[in-house]
């Protein structure tokens, strides 16, 4: 960044809240560029697993899965689709499934 923080509303986004050790690492890194006002930490998905205490101020979806599954969060223009996935680890081996999130009111597909 070409900018110093310095008494800055900030406003962190991550696509998945886990353990929190990324949020944890963004925050360490922030301080780098100045002493921001306040850090407000917004995400797409929370699920549980924290290891860090680490909480989100705004959050679209928190889904309670068990640890072994992941979630893939795939957006445009990076991705074709603009979804979430949860891959579930089952004794019968692994198996995907959709999440279907309704879309916000005006926001375009």
């Amino acid at each position: 960044m070409n900018f110093r923080l310095d008494d800055r509303v900030v406003i962190l986004v991550d696509d998945v809240l886990f353990t929190g050790r990324s949020v944890r690492a963004a925050l360490d890194a922030l301080v780098d560029f100045g002493r921001p006002r306040l850090i407000r930490l917004a995400v797409l998905i929370e699920r549980t697993g924290r290891e860090y205490p680490v909480a989100a101020n705004f959050v679209g979806r928190r889904v309670d899965i068990p640890p072994q599954d992941i979630v893939q969060v795939r957006l445009r223009p990076t991705d074709a689709e603009d979804a979430v996935y949860i891959d579930a680890h089952t004794a019968a081996g692994p198996s995907q499934a959709t999440a279907q999130f309704p879309k916000a009111p005006g926001v375009a597909p």
